[in-house]
């Protein structure tokens, strides 16, 4: 009798521990969709007129945690895509002055533990920006979210502030604005299907 009462509590253990054990679905990776993502920046120029520009490859990957309550975001965007009204603008940009994309090639932004109610809601987003091989602290305005699923329905859009001085941009800082205004509009595809769907 005593074995017959054991067998019940042996099986939950072995319950228990399969369940411990056993692999667990992962949730969905999703690709920042490049074709319909815009990054552009704009900064003072001579005679307070706006130097504006544009960059034409971003790439990056957002993961959400097990429950898909919370997110890690990466974006990287390619300097040498800048995109600019005149050409001197552009090579002036992708030289060591500015951009130095020769020995820096990549921009990157990345936040960790993102919650979803951010990206619905929005408000202030807290992350690292490397440029110029420099890390630095930025906090981006996510907008509030147009949909019920912003990055898929409806573009994910935010916008910060930054010093070009902080990423060793010293150049010409006498005929040139230091503070730069960036802005962000990003969509999302399935990394599994890429397709868009979820």
């Amino acid at each position: 009798m005593k074995r017959m009462r054991w067998r019940p509590c042996l099986a939950v253990m072995c319950m228990a521990v399969l369940l411990t054990v056993m692999p667990r679905a992962h949730a969905v990776s999703w690709q920042i969709d490049g074709a319909q993502s815009v990054a552009r920046f704009a900064l003072r120029g001579p005679w307070l007129v706006p130097i504006e520009g544009r960059f034409a490859h971003i790439e990056g990957r957002v993961h959400p945690d097990a429950d898909e309550t919370r997110y890690d975001v990466n974006i990287r965007i390619a300097a040498g895509s800048v995109l600019m009204r005149r050409d001197s603008y552009e090579s002036w940009a992708r030289s060591a002055e500015f951009f130095d994309v020769e020995q820096h090639p990549w921009i990157e932004f990345t936040a960790t533990d993102v919650p979803r109610l951010l990206l619905l809601e929005g408000g202030e987003l807290s992350g690292d920006l490397q440029l110029r091989g420099r890390k630095r602290p930025v906090v981006l305005t996510m907008q509030a979210s147009r949909c019920d699923t912003p990055g898929l329905a409806c573009p994910v859009a935010a916008t910060g502030d930054i010093d070009r001085s902080d990423f060793g941009m010293q150049a010409r800082r006498w005929l040139i604005g230091d503070h730069v205004r960036l802005e962000f509009e990003f969509l999302l595809k399935s990394e599994a299907k890429g397709d868009g769907s979820p």
